[in-house]
């Protein structure tokens, strides 16, 4: 979709590491000692109806509370929480949803910290919660966003498609407009930042919020042209092609 500078040698043997070791996306376990857990994954496979969506949320609910010490449950429970934030009506019900996807995710967190899929889902759950609010919201969650981004990045730096990058950039560049020294103390001046989105867009181009994160980059940057030609990318381009989460 668009032509970034090519990745540099370090870049491109790092991502030939971890490429070699890992797939793209890093799916949730799922446990085979219960099999209420096979009925749960059956919902959850339905999940683009919204009814089949709840029922997996409910199942996952109870097998966390059958394993309250056990991560897996906090963080399926994290990703259908999620989802239905997708699928809710209104902005009211899907800050709710985005809410308690971040509760989750800080459920999971709590049994391990630096786990990837739980700092994944509690750091975007947080910046989804905030697009229903205000900058509040985002002054709350930033710094958290950024801590967990970078952790995950150092875990496991092409996790979700690579998208760990341009979420971090686009924490980043909110994180920016509430306080442009903000990173700077963080140690990512802006055009690292900028460098942290194209990687991602290289590694793979098809992810679209990549392209929204670029372009709000832009933006924060004062680089309107360069914004409205990513916007026009997004718009000119086949939506069948794309991935989204």
């Amino acid at each position: 979709l668009v032509q970034v500078r090519p990745l540099t040698a370090d870049e491109t043997a790092r991502l030939r590491a971890f490429g070699a070791k890992h797939m793209e996306f890093r799916e949730l376990v799922v446990p085979t000692d219960d099999p209420a857990w096979k009925t749960a994954i059956k919902h959850w496979n339905g999940r683009w109806n919204r009814e089949e969506a709840m029922k997996a949320y409910q199942l996952f609910g109870e097998l966390d509370k059958k394993y309250s010490n056990r991560i897996e449950p906090k963080l399926w429970l994290a990703r259908s929480s999620f989802w239905l934030h997708h699928l809710a009506e209104t902005s009211e019900e899907a800050a709710k949803w985005a809410l308690l996807a971040v509760k989750h995710g800080e459920r999971a967190r709590a049994i391990e910290p630096r786990n990837p899929a739980a700092c994944w889902w509690t750091a975007i759950s947080m910046g989804f919660h905030a697009s229903h609010g205000s900058n509040v919201l985002f002054a709350k969650y930033a710094f958290d966003c950024l801590m967990m981004l970078q952790i995950i990045i150092e875990e496991d730096p092409l996790y979700y498609y690579g998208g760990v990058q341009q979420f971090l950039a686009l924490a980043l560049a909110r994180t920016g407009k509430l306080a442009r020294k903000a990173i700077g103390i963080m140690g990512y001046p802006m055009p690292e930042a900028e460098r942290l989105v194209t990687f991602a867009i290289e590694y793979e181009p098809r992810f679209l919020e990549s392209y929204y994160a670029l372009a709000e980059l832009y933006i924060v940057m004062g680089k309107k042209d360069e914004a409205r030609k990513i916007i026009e990318l997004i718009l000119s381009a086949d939506p069948l092609s794309l991935i989204h989460i």
